[in-house]
């Protein structure tokens, strides 16, 4: 911009001039971008409050501050043109020497909503709070011993840091309407010499802070780094943390492609990204999971999680990361550094939630299933298939638009999403448990009315998962230690009715949630799946022999509904307990009534004592309790324990030592009652807490009911014909198969012409009595250019998918044995945006079905051999297809258009020809524009006489003179070719 503004004229600050706060140039390469060196003879300039703001900014440069000033947060400089272009405010212009601060700003309340939408938008927000009152400051003045001009401004701190993977549960309460999981990743990478070439070991944790759920894990990576590719398709991150100057060429390239729009910080190595001994030292330190933070005894383990427990090995003396998870734990600490930075680090421990990442594809002893046949409990779907697939939207483009994720996903709860979204990423493989949750769709498919009521409910029900995290992080005593205990807020009432608001609506919540299950339980006795009579059948109860996993809730339901008065706390932002439900309370109530009967007992006593049934107490505030007697009985006699404190016509009034004994009594129970009462809200919240398992597994119940719902609603609404898929071994045989009978694909209703789609059979592995009594494993797909062939292929992977994910398929029937791996070479990756070659992509994607694809294994490639010359594709082509077919012998379709290919394998037995068909007319060779072909977009058996690109040449425009001539050195070239096969 031009210099208009101050900031923008200071030299120090532009692109090649500027220095992090230890003085290193931007040329450097330790040089930290998250802070900024500033002259002294600047700051000597500046304002008390300009100087306390370039302070806190040189020191979060990376950051846009919110920076209070009594009621309003206010932006300044470069942060202000951010507040103006992002958030639509207005600018205040402040002339200082003809030029002027950029500066706007907005009220405190407006705060949740304007971070979030910058941290939406990518952008870093620092909170600063004013953690002094004016009065509070003026104090600090007096008491200093030379104050200078910049003691005379109020303190702030940083209180809050927000990004698009940190947002939780600040006083302010950020809203968060997404279902969408948001994930924070830390990753380091090892070269080692004992792994292949161009393999190396990979690190990861990662979260979701709104969930507070840690995964973690170590794994070996190849040079295309598949592991960590499928990792972050599945678990799209939107931050990543990672240690400065340690990055490889193969990291740096996923950085810059697969994950371009995640936001990336570079930790300093040891300092900020902890190695494994300094993060497991600082475990031992902090009291992360003790009860509300007491301090435990330093290397006690009994109080760590079982997944925490298993990363490390030692004793008391103590204790180290195994080597299978030393970078685990590294990534880990990485993670709790950043958090605590963003001052969540306490909040998200303390839920104890860790679970171990162990990719989809590695060897897992637990993980034999099916009579050990399959290695797996689910298909392996790696990220090239999820993208090829179009099964999940991808990261660079984050629309569902013709995805599966969004022909299949009915779910109505934010919880149910996110369950379903992985169950599609990990689709069954064993029968037995597919069978079960087909039987759940069949059951709920036969009581719609009952499921759409339920349904109906659970959509007014919010995002419960997140907010019971969001009241264990509220309830805490650790909250105390939080810099936003010293801040001045102004709308505090505000805060407090949105936190009770928010707290009604998760009682009112789980009690919808039980409403709904019960709905469901009067048609108990129709249903025959075992894993919908488990979630919405109570705990302790038994159901013609299946044991219930649905907590029993009604009891806590009942008591935080009874606990304070609902309405009375919404009006007033407080909550004040009913007996029973807060002991301290309670305990202080009871006392204040106790003294007080002491003090009427006591009144007595000086009745009779005086003779005098004519004495009262008298007075309020500090002179409360004082006895008044008239002056006609003390002229009979005055005790000599009574101090007089005042008089009045007629009367004198007086304390004795035991009714001050008593007030001191009483205004200690005061001060209890208050000081329990300003507490109230965080131990109720806290005794919610008590129960986050149960609340937890009700909400885990409700989330499997609605993804099982969500594939009934799909499977109801297929508009043409479906059936239930038969996922099992043939026989005692396991040979591999699929069978499918008028198959259509998903997410597609029209052929390319606009007509509608037609269905097709898809046989492999078994004999197909409609055609020849061939058994092929493999099909070789030839046909015309536009056909439909890679429309086949893709079909007949996302009907495996659905069938295993427990789905009806959009088929007459649909048989097949379970598919372990799903893999596709589809089209010319995006990775040739990324300089590679199309043949190397080819070549490294197909080296990795060839090394990982097992005999039940899908492999759908198409056009293999494109990226290089004809002869070098062809014999590459048939090597590998030798290969699927004769010694890995697994499911396989190969689409091609190289004819002599077709030639090899006509006689083989393993491999079935298959062709798109199409009729020609006015069939002309020597001039291909007057030819007309009609696709007919169905597959039949052998092979395809041409592969009519002259026809696609022409759909796509190119001139008739263009074509002709193409088609004339076609001949040319098949002639020859022809020649030379006489001589072979």
């Amino acid at each position: 911009g031009n210099d208009n503004y101050i900031h923008q004229g200071l030299k120090w600050m532009q692109d090649g001039f500027r220095k992090d706060s230890k003085g290193r140039l931007q040329s450097d390469p330790e040089y930290d971008s998250r802070t900024l060196w500033l002259p002294s003879g600047f700051l000597k300039e500046q304002t008390p409050l300009m100087r306390q703001w370039w302070q806190i900014k040189s020191e979060n440069f990376d950051s846009v501050l919110c920076f209070k000033v009594g009621k309003f947060y206010e932006m300044y400089h470069m942060d202000a043109l951010i507040g103006i272009s992002e958030l639509g405010l207005i600018l205040m212009r402040v002339t200082q020497s003809s030029t002027a601060v950029a500066h706007c700003g907005f009220p405190e309340i407006a705060f949740s909503r304007y971070a979030e939408t910058l941290a939406q938008r990518g952008y870093r927000v620092v909170r600063v709070e004013q953690t002094e009152t004016p009065q509070m400051m003026e104090e600090r003045v007096k008491s200093s011993t030379r104050p200078t001009k910049f003691d005379k401004v109020v303190n702030r701190e940083v209180c809050g840091r927000i990004t698009k993977a940190t947002r939780t549960f600040s006083v302010q309460n950020y809203e968060d309407p997404n279902s969408e999981n948001a994930f924070l990743l830390a990753i380091i990478e090892r070269e080692r010499d004992d792994l292949a070439v161009g393999h190396s070991l990979l690190g990861v944790c990662f979260l979701d802070t709104t969930i507070g759920k840690f995964h973690l894990g170590q794994f070996t990576d190849d040079r295309q780094c598949s592991r960590l590719r499928t990792l972050v398709t599945h678990f799209q991150p939107v931050q990543i943390l990672y240690e400065r100057g340690k990055v490889s060429s193969k990291l740096q390239h996923i950085f810059q492609h697969d994950l371009l729009s995640a936001m990336k910080d570079a930790l300093a190595p040891g300092s900020e990204f902890w190695d494994s001994n300094n993060t497991l030292k600082i475990l031992s330190e902090k009291s992360y999971f003790t009860k509300d933070g007491n301090e435990a005894d330093d290397a006690s383990l009994d109080t760590w999680p079982e997944t925490l427990r298993n990363f490390v090995e030692g004793d008391g003396f103590g204790i180290t990361a195994k080597e299978d998870y030393d970078l685990t734990v590294s990534a880990l600490g990485a993670s709790i550094w950043y958090l605590t930075k963003c001052f969540l680090d306490y909040d998200l421990m303390s839920l104890k939630n860790f679970e171990e990442y162990v990719p989809p594809d590695a060897p897992s002893p637990d993980r034999l299933v099916a009579g050990n046949i399959l290695k797996h409990k689910h298909m392996i779907l790696d990220a090239v298939t999820l993208i090829n697939l179009d099964i999940l939207p991808t990261a660079s483009d984050s629309g569902l638009r013709g995805t599966l994720l969004e022909k299949l996903d009915y779910c109505v709860t934010p919880t149910g999403k996110r369950l379903f979204k992985h169950w599609l990423c990990t689709p069954l493989c064993d029968p037995v448990l597919i069978n079960d949750r087909l039987d759940s769709v069949e059951d709920l498919m036969a009581m719609s009315s009952a499921v759409s009521d339920c349904l109906n409910t659970l959509r007014k029900i919010p995002d419960l998962e997140k907010l019971i995290n969001k009241i264990h992080s509220l309830g805490s005593s650790r909250r105390s230690n939080h810099p936003d205990n010293k801040a001045i807020f102004f709308e505090d009432t505000a805060y407090s009715k949105r936190k009770i608001l928010e707290f009604i609506s998760v009682i009112n919540g789980f009690k919808t949630l039980l409403q709904s299950i019960e709905s469901l339980q009067t048609n108990r006795d129709k249903m025959k799946s075992r894993l919908l009579l488990q979630i919405i059948t109570y705990t302790g109860e038994n159901f013609s022999g299946i044991k219930g996993k649905f907590p029993q809730l009604l009891e806590y339901i009942q008591f935080f509904q009874k606990a304070f008065d609902h309405e009375q706390a919404k009006k007033d932002g407080k909550i004040i307990p009913k007996p029973g439900a807060d002991p301290e309370y309670d305990d202080a109530i009871q006392s204040i009534a106790e003294i007080k009967q002491e003090l009427e007992h006591y009144l007595d006593s000086q009745k009779k004592r005086l003779n005098c049934r004519n004495i009262r107490y008298w007075g309020q505030g500090r002179n409360r309790y004082q006895i008044e007697v008239p002056e006609s009985v003390l002229s009979r006699y005055t005790p000599n324990d009574y101090e007089l404190r005042s008089r009045k016509k007629g009367f004198k009034r007086f304390w004795t030592g035991d009714i001050l004994n008593l007030i001191e009594s009483l205004t200690n129970a005061e001060e209890r009652r208050d000081a329990a009462l300003k507490d109230a809200m965080r131990r109720i919240f806290l005794k919610f807490d008590e129960y986050y398992e149960n609340w937890n597994v009700a909400i885990q119940c409700v989330a499997v009911l609605d993804a099982l719902c969500s594939l009934a609603s799909y499977s109801s609404s297929i508009e043409s014909e479906s059936c239930r898929p038969k996922v099992a071994f043939a026989g005692n045989n396991d040979e591999p198969y699929v069978e499918i009978r008028n198959g259509r694909h998903p997410c597609i209703s029209q052929t390319f012409s606009g007509g509608d789609f037609i269905p097709n059979d898809t046989i492999i592995g078994i004999k197909d009595s409609n055609n020849c009594n061939e058994t092929g494993n493999s099909v070789l797909v030839t046909g015309p250019n536009m056909g439909g062939k890679s429309t086949l292929m893709r079909q007949v992977g996302l009907l495996a998918i659905m069938a295993q994910l427990g789905c009806y398929v959009p088929a007459t029937s649909c048989c097949l044995s379970p598919v372990d791996r799903l893999f596709t070479r589809l089209g010319a990756s995006d990775r040739i945006m990324s300089g590679e070659s199309t043949f190397f992509v080819e070549l490294s994607e197909t080296t990795t079905i060839l090394r990982h694809a097992t005999k039940h294994s899908l492999v759908l490639l198409d056009e293999l051999g494109r990226g290089t010359a004809t002869y070098d594709g062809t014999a590459i082509a048939g090597a590998v297809v030798s290969h699927l077919a004769h010694e890995i012998k697994c499911r396989t379709l190969f689409s091609t258009h190289y004819h002599s290919l077709v030639e090899d394998f006509v006689s083989d037995p393993n491999v079935r020809l298959g062709h798109m068909a199409c009729m020609v007319e006015n069939e002309d060779d020597d001039d291909p524009s007057k030819e007309t072909i009609t696709f007919l977009y169905k597959f039949v058996a052998g092979a395809c006489p041409k592969s009519y690109g002259f026809n696609a040449a022409r759909l796509a425009g190119l001139p008739d003179n263009v074509i002709v001539k193409a088609k004339r050195k076609a001949k040319e070239f098949e002639s020859s070719a022809k020649k030379l096969h006489l001589f072979r």
